[in-house]
């Protein structure tokens, strides 16, 4: 019986050692308390907001990313503008809160719109968008490729996932 006893602390005492080791390592949250704030001010899960982080937006560019949400400058300043923020410039965007709040208002925009793969297509492609200058592609284009993150289910299954993982790793967030 003692034997039984010790193997099950011993379980246990790994069970929690992995549980933290995932935390820290694999599914680290840097601005917990960001993500919070804005997730609250916003009404969209923060779970989202910090699978959304870690992934990031499918295109990428080559243009040089800033902050969590790893947003160009050009697709920033448009949405600076829409959330009626004045005087941005590039240099705002290391500021960790801004950064933040700019992807936050962004994914719950879209959220709130048509729900959660929707959200995840116009984050997916955040900075094609902005950067290519949809507005000079035909609507056929830009609604193509919309369409194109809209159905990469690998994307959108990995930021469920990782929405899951989040809220069992960090249920208070």
């Amino acid at each position: 019986m003692k034997k039984i006893g010790s193997i099950l602390i011993i379980i246990l005492i790994l069970c929690i050692g992995v549980g933290l080791a995932a935390r820290s390592i694999a599914f680290p949250i840097k601005n917990k308390s960001e993500i919070q704030k804005y997730s609250k001010e916003y009404k969209i899960k923060p779970e989202f907001v910090a699978a959304a982080i870690r992934l990031g937006p499918i295109y990428n560019g080559k243009d040089k990313k800033y902050g969590d949400f790893k947003l160009q400058a050009k697709a920033a300043k448009a949405i600076a503008k829409e959330m009626g923020l004045k005087d941005f410039n590039e240099k705002d965007l290391e500021n960790k809160d801004l950064n933040i709040k700019i992807g936050t208002w962004f994914l719950a925009k879209y959220y709130k719109e048509k729900g959660l793969e929707y959200a995840l297509a116009k984050f997916g492609g955040i900075n094609y968008a902005y950067v290519n200058d949809s507005s000079r592609k035909s609507d056929k284009e830009n609604k193509e490729r919309a369409e194109m993150i809209y159905n990469d289910k690998q994307y959108v299954n990995k930021i469920k996932n990782n929405m899951k993982i989040y809220k069992i790793l960090y249920p208070t967030l």
